[in-house]
């Protein structure tokens, strides 16, 4: 899930934008489904801000880490306000303020229908959020990995910048890859090919749509292997 997620024009953390958030994912721990939640720092810090100020890839990548360990802990807080059993882990370690990444302790915690929230992304600079996802839902054998986006579905290029634009409902990852459609980096694409997770992109700003997704409902694209 990207930072912006829980940001507005006015406010880094928006009251608004978090009530959604937690509407939502409670509705999928009322369904019984165990959910890990890896976030990013977009709200927080971007990378290209960083750059134009001549600050290094490796210690931008680092402080972007670092955000996303604070939206872990914010969004930990404000679901447990709303009554949400929530844990927060970082593949960062923070003594005495977020629990360092476990895998065994995530699976035991989604087990107890906890909401996982991971930050800090892999622990590594260069790596993306996106191949984070795919690596975490590795380790704790998901079904499968939803990405929140802003768009409705993946397109064969910018819907805001071209009416043209045509979506998919449904790709496999080669022709993702082959294609260079937008929807991970290559390294997040490849990695989920080779330990087949299949990806639903979907339209996150929408109600209800994360239920509707996990329902099999068609709102957005599922890139999946190779079929035949």
């Amino acid at each position: 899930m990207t930072g912006e997620a829980f940001s507005s024009s006015q406010n880094t953390f928006d009251r608004d934008r978090l009530m959604f958030l937690a509407g939502e994912i409670q509705e999928v721990v009322k369904m019984g489904v165990e959910l890990a939640v890896l976030v990013g720092g977009g709200n927080l810090i971007r990378g290209a801000s960083l750059k134009e100020v001549s600050i290094s890839r490796i210690i931008a990548d680092h402080m972007g880490m670092l955000g996303t360990l604070i939206n872990a802990l914010a969004l930990k807080g404000f679901l447990e306000a709303q009554g949400i059993a929530s844990s927060a882990m970082g593949s960062v370690c923070v003594p005495g303020i977020l629990e360092q990444y476990n895998q065994s302790s995530a699976k035991k915690r989604l087990e107890k229908k906890e909401v996982v929230i991971l930050g800090g992304g892999t622990g590594n600079p260069i790596f993306t959020t996106d191949t984070a996802a795919v690596l975490r839902g590795k380790e704790l054998d998901v079904d499968v990995i939803f990405k929140a986006t802003k768009v409705d579905y993946v397109y064969d290029k910018d819907p805001n910048i071209y009416q043209d634009a045509i979506a998919y409902k449904r790709i496999s990852f080669g022709e993702a890859i082959q294609k260079r459609l937008k929807v991970m980096d290559l390294t997040a694409l490849t990695l989920a090919m080779e330990c087949r997770i299949p990806i639903y992109v979907f339209n996150f700003s929408r109600p209800k749509n994360l239920i509707k997704a996990i329902e099999g409902a068609d709102v957005g694209t599922l890139l999946l292997e190779e079929e035949g």
